[in-house]
């Protein structure tokens, strides 16, 4: 998990990278020590990354499905639609990640994942 924190020191979040970070934060692959939030800040900063992660992918979903409820769907929005079903499941399992709260390893949407069509 890495972190960007405010410069005058009162605060911090995770972030997925760099380029997450405003001009008045900097960003850390780790806090320091005299910064460095407890387990139980690490377990909400966690469950408010995972929310906003759901929040992004059902915007995702939601057309997807529609498409699919409606019959109006190609073979590649059934198969797409699939991936970010997996996605939502591996962001809810999190929590069962051996290094939970400290090493989560975050999956990545399918937009990201994926580098090419699903069908030729």
């Amino acid at each position: 998990m890495s972190f960007a924190v405010r410069n005058d020191g009162r605060g911090f979040w995770s972030v997925s990278g760099p380029d997450e970070v405003g001009a008045d934060q900097w960003y850390s692959a780790e806090l320091p020590s005299e910064t460095r939030p407890s387990t139980e800040e690490l377990i909400q900063l966690a469950i408010e990354k995972k929310l906003r992660l759901l929040a992004s992918a059902a915007l995702h979903v939601a057309p997807l499905q529609d498409a699919i409820d409606t019959d109006r769907a190609s073979n590649d929005e059934v198969a797409l639609l699939a991936l970010w079903k997996r996605y939502r499941i591996d962001l809810g399992r999190i929590h069962q990640q051996t290094g939970f709260p400290i090493e989560i390893e975050w999956p990545l949407p399918p937009d990201e994942e994926r580098m090419e069509p699903l069908t030729k």
